[in-house]
């Protein structure tokens, strides 16, 4: 129940967050579920600017990745076996 209150995407002004990207050719406001959190490729090749910047993770990068239209926080911080208690 927890997990399933989770919105898959948040827009404060000029950044929309969400967890995987969203799918370039369509509107924020017509995004699918399932891109928001599995698209891979089809956003993160994308070079023209978005409705918003969006800032994202799920794609693992050496470094946070700022790009004009995107900002990816993925750098595989999980892998370092950190937990939480």
């Amino acid at each position: 129940a927890f997990m399933e209150s989770f919105e898959d995407m948040i827009v404060i002004g000029d950044y929309a967050f969400v967890h995987a990207g969203v799918r370039p050719d369509r509107p924020l406001a017509q995004q699918k579920l399932n891109d928001l959190r599995w698209i891979r490729h089809d956003f993160l090749d994308h070079r023209g600017m978005l409705e918003k910047i969006i800032v994202h993770g799920h794609s693992i990068a050496d470094e946070v990745e700022v790009r004009p239209h995107r900002i990816g926080l993925d750098t595989g911080a999980y892998t370092l076996g950190v937990t939480i208690s």
